[in-house]
């Protein structure tokens, strides 16, 4: 039984935990026991009641109690020998339910600052066909102005997560207990990679080797291979040679010159015998890509 159709109701303890069919844990607030009218007849039923539903769920052992056939071929449900018409719900069909997550408790957030929200998951469905190892993620909401909704992963088999939230306004943000924090949306794990047991430095590339050779003999072998292997994953960020200097795209540099002229300034004389040196240089960093000639007068 979802916990906003109780209210206020007295509660008993419930004696065993709740799992659903894929062995998902709600939460369980307590049991209670209320009659379900058929056809003006009332028949006794005790229910668990959790947060982690938002449709009444008969049981197994209420449906045998009272004798429940249900008539594929006809679409028809007899209880207690009265048969029923089965209809569809007005804005349901064969999709699949969204999940989502609401708070537990009122909470006030302060103003520009962060804070761990704890909430309920809410599972619209719960059938055998969907795996108990399911993951999930929050979606980027807004469940009130100002207030964002952070990334966060969910395991699919607890009933609980805490989400983070940002209240980016100048005032503080309250929710109440069972405002919808966020949908939640399935997300597929990766499998962790495998480190190669077998690398050894001496299988570097060869632009990281003379690092790993250079490392005093006093390193321990364990720790000389783990540096190996973080070099390795970071090749790419050592030059390869002396003109692998590559360019970035995060920043742009600019010198304001704001209205001053460019002048002309004659090249600076070096000695004859450094200017082979030099040209050599000038060609090799041309070719390179580090340089470009000058389009200037």
């Amino acid at each position: 039984m979802p916990s906003q159709v109780i209210g206020s109701q007295p509660l008993s303890p419930a004696a065993f935990p709740l799992l659903a069919v894929n062995n998902t844990s709600l939460t369980t607030e307590g049991i209670i026991l209320i009659p379900v009218v058929v056809e003006g007849q009332q028949l006794p039923a005790t229910f668990f009641v959790t947060l982690n539903i938002d449709e009444v769920i008969l049981g197994r052992d209420w449906l045998t109690d009272n004798g429940v056939v249900w008539d594929f071929a006809t679409q028809t449900v007899s209880v207690k020998n009265q048969r029923l018409k089965l209809r569809i719900k007005p804005g349901k069909n064969n999709s699949y339910c969204c999940k989502r997550c609401i708070t537990q408790t009122d909470v006030t957030i302060p103003p520009r600052s962060e804070a761990i929200l704890p909430t309920y998951i809410i599972y619209s469905r719960l059938d055998g066909q969907q795996p108990s190892t399911l993951h999930l993620s929050t979606a980027l909401n807004a469940p009130v102005n100002g207030l964002r909704v952070a990334r966060t992963l969910i395991d699919g088999g607890s009933g609980s997560a805490g989400v983070r939230v940002c209240n980016i306004t100048e005032r503080p943000i309250s929710l109440y207990r069972g405002c919808v924090v966020s949908p939640l949306q399935p997300v597929t794990a990766l499998s962790p990679s495998q480190p190669d047991s077998e690398a050894s430095p001496n299988s570097s590339p060869e632009h990281i080797r003379p690092i790993l050779d250079r490392t005093d003999p006093s390193v321990p072998s364990d720790t000389k291979h783990q540096l190996g292997q973080l070099l390795v994953s970071y090749s790419d960020v050592f030059s390869r040679s002396e003109f692998d200097l590559r360019c970035t795209e995060i920043v742009q540099h600019r010198i304001d010159t704001q209205d001053n002229q460019p002048f002309r300034q004659p090249l600076r004389p070096q000695p004859r015998a450094h200017l082979p040196v030099i040209d050599q240089l000038l060609d090799d960093m041309q070719r390179h890509g580090i340089i470009k000639p000058c389009s200037s007068e």
